[in-house]
């Protein structure tokens, strides 16, 4: 049987549409997955352990990837497996290393990471119809056709490399890697985090503009300048741009006395976030976090930090923030919207 999984970040066959994260539904798989097994093969009081379930998922991952067309390749980080002939893997796994070195100098003197010396699994499936079997959901049927996901409780990433927009198969990759390694080196592996806050740091690193050398420049906003599917050119994308523009005017239409920021950060559990305008709420986060990192001179980096370590610690929420930067609801959201109308984006 095949453990339905949870769908960290989702991406979309439109452009200007980005990754969904749904991290309660983890638990809630693992446990319907642990009741179907009690059902059929075991006395109701014993349920297979974590590692079992790990082991079949992954068994399962490795089948369905192996084809005609299979490939896998590895650093000391990383393995990836892929079924996608026009996938370039020593790009791939350049871009991942380059990535995870720069979000460990990233945190460097601001949060102090847990040890992660595992090497991480990730599958890259051509097929939409392979991806769509491992994961255990229809997802055809869903709003926005998802693309990749980082299951938390597996540890693993799970991306199809052609549901979302080509030139943008290098943020999207980054955006899953950083679900990991927040979720591994800042929460411990836990998963317990308010989904503003893990979907606002995978946008903000899926966001960060590299050069062609590999190197990352911490607030700048832009694509990768590295072609991983053979086709696409090199420095072929900026959605990130796009999503800047859109969230502009979205903000210009709302009512004078919305509370738009703190509903947001309000939004701690999946269910709030996932809800209403998806891809407002998507930009939004994401604005959030490079706001509070890089918005007047770095005014809120550090308290923002603090943030963070109240959430690790288990609190949450826009009021424990507030405290957190030494500010109030009303003076946050205006200087947010002034950085958002005048944030550079090239």
């Amino acid at each position: 049987m095949v453990l339905a999984v949870l769908p960290v970040a989702v991406g979309a066959q439109e452009p200007d549409e980005q990754t969904q994260d749904y991290e309660d539904q983890d638990r809630r798989y693992y446990e319907r997955y642990l009741e179907q097994q009690k059902q059929a093969t075991q006395p109701k009081e014993e349920a297979p352990p974590r590692e079992e379930v790990v082991s079949e998922f992954l068994a399962r991952a490795e089948e369905l990837v192996k084809d005609q067309n299979y490939w896998s390749r590895s650093s000391d980080r990383y393995r990836v497996q892929t079924d996608d002939p026009n996938l370039d893997s020593k790009a791939v796994l350049e871009l991942l290393d380059s990535f995870r070195t720069f979000f460990e100098q990233f945190w460097t003197g601001r949060i102090e990471l847990e040890p992660y010396e595992q090497q991480s699994r990730i599958f890259l499936y051509d097929s939409f119809y392979k991806y769509n079997e491992l994961l255990g959901f229809d997802a055809r049927r869903m709003p926005v056709r998802p693309e990749g996901h980082y299951i938390s409780l597996i540890n693993v990433m799970v991306v199809n490399t052609r549901s979302g927009p080509p030139a943008g198969f290098a943020d999207s990759l980054v955006h899953e890697a950083a679900h990991q390694l927040v979720d591994q080196e800042i929460f411990a592996g836990t998963g317990r985090m308010s989904s503003w806050l893990s979907e606002g740091l995978a946008s903000y690193f899926g966001f960060t503009y590299r050069d062609k050398k590999g190197h990352y420049q911490a607030g700048r906003i832009g694509g990768k300048s590295t072609a991983l599917l053979k086709e696409v050119p090199v420095g072929a994308s900026n959605e990130g741009a796009q999503r800047v523009k859109e969230l502009r005017s979205a903000l210009k239409k709302l009512p004078d006395d919305n509370a738009f920021l703190h509903e947001l950060l309000d939004a701690v559990q999946p269910s709030e976030f996932y809800t209403g305008d998806l891809m407002l709420n998507y930009s939004g986060a994401w604005m959030v976090v490079h706001f509070l990192l890089h918005g007047e001179d770095g005014r809120y980096a550090e308290g923002f930090v603090r943030y963070i370590q109240t959430e690790v610690g288990g609190q949450a929420g826009p009021e424990a923030l507030y405290d957190a930067l030494g500010t109030t609801a009303g003076e946050l959201q205006d200087a947010f919207f002034a950085y958002v109308e005048k944030v550079k984006t090239g």
